[in-house]
């Protein structure tokens, strides 16, 4: 996971990831591919193209759900702490993930 959380939320990558960078003609698949060197080179290699691409849907599906619910006051929470504990059993990595999908969210 540190892999491709490294990957997804180094500048730019999250951005072509969601096509902002349409012109650079750079597929999903080719991101998928590069994205597994990296976990190759980190010695996992049991990886393929359509794993990391269902990975990389289950944490947008995640950080949505988990922002869905803090956007909407939290569900009565107001508890600094209880609200991060929500939001991180509903999405585990949301504070490495809120930069890059956040920003992505509001272009």
């Amino acid at each position: 996971m540190d892999v491709l959380l490294d990957w997804i939320t180094t500048e730019g990558n999250y951005r072509k990831w969601k096509g902002g960078m349409k012109h650079s003609g750079v597929s999903k698949e080719s991101l998928c591919g590069l994205i597994n060197g990296r976990m190759i080179d980190a010695g996992i290699t049991h990886r393929k193209n359509d794993n990391i691409r269902e990975k990389i849907k289950s944490l947008e599906a995640s950080f949505k759900r988990a922002e869905d619910w803090r956007a909407n006051t939290g569900q009565g929470v107001t508890d600094e702490g209880d609200l991060k504990s929500a939001v991180a059993k509903l999405c585990p990595y949301y504070d490495q993930l809120a930069p890059v999908m956040l920003e992505r969210a509001s272009t």
